[in-house]
């Protein structure tokens, strides 16, 4: 076969013509953008203790009795208890009985660690509270009020 110079014209012009094609075809696959994405992240609201006392018969010399907290979760997402620390600082009203009587187990076992979101559920703290021996009781404790500070602190389940 034999190549005339009109035939290398047209192969030459074909062959540019594919070479921009191909490069526009690409140039069409090939963009950049740039931008920037934000957001907010979320922020947990503090469990709400509603309630917290101890279990009955109320707490006499010798006995062990459970500390029952009812614990508010306002939060969408669930949470899972991290630690209930009970304050060794127990004060007794009247002020004559010794708030010394009373003695916490701050490691006693949890009913349950699971706190659903927007929901109020009770945890019981098994044999946290207990009172010194009959012998060694003040007289002046009978009927007191003893108050123990809590604190909770939760994790996102």
């Amino acid at each position: 076969m034999k190549i005339t110079k009109r035939s290398a014209v047209v192969a030459s012009a074909a062959a540019a013509t594919l070479a921009i094609v191909g490069g526009v075809a690409f140039a069409a696959w090939y963009e950049e953008g740039t931008g920037t994405a934000s957001t907010t992240a979320a922020e947990l609201q503090p469990i709400v203790v509603e309630g917290a006392v101890i279990s009955t018969p109320a707490l006499k010399p010798g006995a062990t009795r459970d500390f029952v907290l009812t614990l508010n979760n306002p939060n969408a997402d669930a949470l899972t208890i991290a630690g209930i620390a009970l304050n060794p600082s127990v004060s007794a009203t009247p002020s004559a009985c010794n708030a010394g009587d009373v003695s916490l187990n701050t490691s006693a076992p949890l009913s349950r660690t699971d706190l659903p979101g927007n929901q109020t559920v009770t945890v019981t703290m098994t044999g946290a509270v207990s009172m010194v021996a009959p012998a060694t009781a003040d007289n002046d404790c009978q009927g007191a009020t003893f108050s123990i500070p809590v604190k909770v602190t939760a994790n996102l389940a």
